[in-house]
């Protein structure tokens, strides 16, 4: 049974290659957690400003979290994205991306002098 070649190997979920591991590490979980809370933070503020309405801020805050999960689930098509390493890396990288683009419209807000 050993040179059967219709039987193959059971794949092991946990790691990629030999020495990597597909489990998310606490550095890379914290600062996707710490970008989610920044890109909120500053849509929040960016949207708030420009109305002065809590509720458009808190739907603006809420939007960059939204696009990121919706980027997850899309790069979830493809079978090296499958796990929670690159998923946090995933979303790592959209919400600075949306925060970059917060952020430079909050300092041209400022800019215009209110």
């Amino acid at each position: 049974m050993k040179n059967n070649p219709h039987i193959t190997p059971a794949s092991n979920t946990s790691t990629i290659g030999e020495n990597h591991s597909a489990k998310a590490g606490a550095t890379l979980t914290i600062f996707a957690w710490l970008a989610v809370t920044l890109a909120f933070t500053a849509s929040f503020l960016g949207q708030f400003l420009k109305t002065g309405n809590i509720a458009v801020g808190i739907g603006g805050g809420l939007a960059p979290i939204i696009m990121g999960i919706i980027i997850v689930a899309i790069f979830q098509i493809g079978k090296p994205f499958r796990n929670s390493k690159s998923r946090c890396k995933i979303l790592l990288w959209t919400q600075i991306v949306l925060m970059l683009g917060s952020i430079s419209n909050l300092i041209s807000y400022f800019s215009r002098g209110y």
